[in-house]
């Protein structure tokens, strides 16, 4: 009978499941292809003394394959990338909310996206963590406020909570969802003055038109067939529901450019109609060049 050491087995697994998921793909090729080697130097052996083998590669072998495929699963590169990202992206958030004059600024926003980015190194269980002290600390920032000035920072709360989470992510691996998030998240900070100005000027008409557009291309246009429906072949559902999403676009557009630049807005209107224009009829006339 052959015996296993469970607590040599524990402990790569124990390891594997705090790596993220690209590392995770370079562990187990790693390892396989160390193993492959050894099983057939085990076979080979196997003859006079297999159960002894079997018994060294349980406690001795099996760690050191997961040792010579360590420096494989922490990049020294891949973690400083991982530092710079969370690091620049509570910068960037920060420096806006230092910049208006908030109580949570550059300091905290930075330690909070890294705080985020180390909890997803070590585990999955740090991430919660993370989260709940962010909300605990988000809570007691608002009651410090709101006993001083009588009122809530909730804009920058939420700010800080989005911040850890995309450090999370990026401790998971993740490059463009976290940096194009702290660059929306920061414009969003910074134009409240100019989105405040928009949004008090919209009349109930016009927020029934965004809706209204919002409906015919993002609930109806995924529910139609996306194949003929006739057997001429001429009718797609899909394809034709294209054409009522330009047109109700386009009218939506032009009336922005009308409201917000007034008489000049009718040239950026045509300017737009005619590029739509060009870029929906050059493919036609392209295949029939070519024909």
């Amino acid at each position: 009978m052959v015996e296993t050491r469970h607590h040599a087995v524990l402990a790569p697994v124990f390891l594997h499941e705090r790596m993220s998921r690209k590392s995770q793909a370079e562990a187990t090729a790693t390892l396989h292809a160390y193993g492959a080697g050894y099983c057939e130097f085990s076979t080979c052996v196997q003859g006079g003394s297999g159960s002894r083998v079997l018994n060294l590669s349980s406690s001795i072998v099996f760690p050191m394959l997961l040792a010579m495929s360590l420096p494989h699963l922490f990049s020294p590169v891949e973690v400083a990338t991982k530092i710079v990202i969370a690091l620049g992206i509570g910068t960037l958030v920060g420096l806006e909310r230092e910049w208006a004059q908030k109580d949570v600024g550059v300091r905290t926003f930075a330690i909070t996206s890294m705080a985020g980015m180390l909890a997803a190194l070590l585990g999955r269980e740090f991430p919660v963590v993370v989260v709940i002290s962010v909300s605990l600390l988000v809570i007691l920032i608002n009651l410090r406020v709101l006993l001083v000035n009588r009122s809530l920072e909730i804009t920058t709360s939420a700010a800080l909570i989005a911040v850890a989470l995309l450090g999370i992510l990026t401790g998971e691996g993740h490059t463009f969802t976290p940096i194009a998030s702290a660059i929306i998240i920061t414009m969003l900070l910074a134009w409240k003055t100019e989105l405040t100005r928009f949004a008090g000027g919209l009349t109930p008409q016009e927020i029934r038109s965004a809706v209204l557009l919002g409906l015919l291309g993002l609930v109806i246009y995924p529910l139609l067939p996306n194949y003929f429906i006739d057997k001429w072949h001429l009718l797609n559902p899909r394809q034709a529901w294209i054409a009522v999403i330009v047109l109700a676009g386009m009218g939506f557009v032009n009336y922005v450019f009308l409201r917000v630049y007034s008489s000049q807005g009718l040239y950026y209107a045509a300017a737009l109609g005619g590029w739509l224009t060009v870029l929906l009829l050059l493919p036609r006339f392209r295949v029939g060049f070519v024909r």
